[in-house]
């Protein structure tokens, strides 16, 4: 299957070559190093994107529909939030049920979603705002016993090639994390921090 090339990939998330830098992250042996959106020694590797819609935020972050309808179902039973429509709603930042809402519609089936909710719920992302901080690198290689700690603020990183060596890992410290990255090479990346991380995706492509 052939790659996609990099100007598709960044085109995604409405970027192009022009507009980022792209380096290669090394860590060496042993090293412990934090992503952080707020580290202004990657000011230039960070891009705070802000998504319009409920899709940007399902394309960006989210889990591919067709990925949850490949998971067997829990044994327990995840609740879909239920809304109730009375007219036209015209403030919607404080509505209960729209947060539950969207992170289903993000993170599980959002065919689910009831279609007349899905408009509400790209209202409800242009009155909150919301910014997605996403790092970008060339290539990422963690050395034997690095540890990357990606701090919650960080919800992607995009990557062309991410090597993880023995004992090297990926550390999550937020609930929901992706990377998008054209070749992951290591072995069980990943030792989350958080008590309850939900749902994180790899998309290799």
């Amino acid at each position: 299957m052939p790659q996609t090339t990099l100007a598709a990939r960044l085109a995604v998330y409405g970027l192009s070559e022009k507009k980022v830098s792209l380096s290669d992250l090394r860590l060496e042996r042993n090293e412990v190093r934090y992503l952080s959106g707020v580290d202004v020694n990657l000011s230039k590797q960070v891009v705070r994107l802000k998504p319009k819609t409920i899709h940007d935020l399902k394309s960006w972050i989210g889990v591919p529909d067709e990925a949850i309808s490949q998971v067997a179902s829990p044994s327990v039973q995840i609740v879909q939030p239920r809304a109730k429509f009375s007219g036209n709603v015209k403030s919607v930042s404080n509505h209960p049920v729209f947060a539950a809402s969207a992170k289903y519609f993000v993170f599980r089936d959002s065919r689910s979603i009831n279609s007349r909710l899905v408009p509400i719920l790209s209202k409800w992302i242009q009155e909150i705002t919301p910014l997605i901080h996403m790092f970008l690198a060339n290539d990422i290689h963690l050395s034997s016993g690095s540890q990357l700690v990606v701090t919650p603020d960080i919800l992607l990183i995009f990557a062309r090639n991410i090597t993880i060596e023995p004992n090297a890992s990926i550390r999550v410290q937020g609930t929901e994390m992706k990377i998008d990255c054209a070749k992951l090479v290591g072995v069980s990346p990943f030792i989350n921090l958080a008590s309850t991380m939900e749902l994180s995706s790899i998309k290799i492509r």
